[in-house]
């Protein structure tokens, strides 16, 4: 299997976040532990797919062949074309279409949502409030790209996650670039 750190110097150089791809792995990994395999994860957005990456390295090391899908109105990243194919990952395949078109006609339920789409406050809010309908209790809909905004957003039916690293350090708070909701 591939090593943590290669997994991560591969997604790091990959994403055009860099290094903060990391702050998704609490959330991540919090949403695999509490979840059952037969809830698949889905990330919205992914044009480069460092993140992609990275949750497809934790799915295959969970060793319970959870699914992974994409959603992006672009071509799949083919970063995560050959990532599947390195990991050995159950990829249902990438959806190329807009998210609204997508969760909607869709009947899956997950157990891990990576929103990593439009940036907006109101849009984010928007799709918060669709996607809390597609996954389980106690799942996780991790957020990207929010260390701009003057607030967030409550959602009923969401309670806001706050992680705390292995090192101590708290993740998720207000001004961090992602946070995380769980389904209650």
């Amino acid at each position: 299997m591939i090593s943590y750190e290669d997994i991560l110097k591969e997604a790091s150089e990959k994403s055009d976040h860099g290094k903060r791809v990391i702050e998704l792995e609490p959330a991540l990994k919090d949403a695999l532990a509490n979840t059952s395999p037969e809830y698949s994860c889905l990330e919205i957005g992914n044009r480069d797919g460092g993140s992609a990456i990275l949750t497809m390295w934790y799915i295959a090391n969970e060793n319970k062949n959870r699914a992974f899908e994409t959603c992006d109105t672009a071509e799949q990243s083919k970063n995560i074309a050959e990532w599947v194919q390195k990991l050995n990952i159950n990829y249902l395949g990438h959806n190329q279409k807009p998210q609204y078109d997508f969760v909607r006609h869709n009947e899956r339920v997950y157990g891990f949502i990576y929103l990593d789409a439009e940036h907006g406050y109101e849009p984010i809010k928007a799709d918060l409030n669709i996607l809390k309908e597609f996954v389980c209790k106690g799942a996780i809909i991790a957020v990207d790209d929010v260390e701009g905004w003057p607030d967030l957003p409550a959602i009923d039916g969401l309670e806001m996650v706050e992680f705390q690293t292995d090192e101590g350090e708290k993740k998720g708070l207000h001004g961090h670039h992602c946070i995380a909701y769980r389904k209650l």
